[in-house]
């Protein structure tokens, strides 16, 4: 993608934490330029049982409730699945 739009060959939108840290060095041509009004979006984690996943799946879950009560993420419920029958 970066090497597209480097080229001239387009244009991307995409969130801040995807680009590399030396983008400036990398990709010379390339200006980044802030959306307005900002984008927000929502992020999530989805695991099939938490009681079964592994002791690092485990981990990677407690830090993001922790970063949530922090206020740097939002982690919201999961909307229904149309796949589940309900009871």
């Amino acid at each position: 993608m970066l090497g597209m739009v480097g080229r001239g060959d387009g244009v991307s939108g995409m969130a801040e934490l995807a680009l590399p840290a030396d983008l400036a060095s990398s990709h010379p041509n390339i200006v980044v330029l802030p959306f307005s009004p900002p984008v927000r979006r929502r992020v999530g984690l989805a695991l099939r049982n938490l009681a079964q996943a592994s002791p690092a799946a485990k981990a990677f879950v407690e830090v993001a409730r922790q970063i949530k009560l922090q206020d740097r993420l939002a982690l919201v419920p999961p909307p229904p699945s149309p796949l589940r029958r309900r009871a």
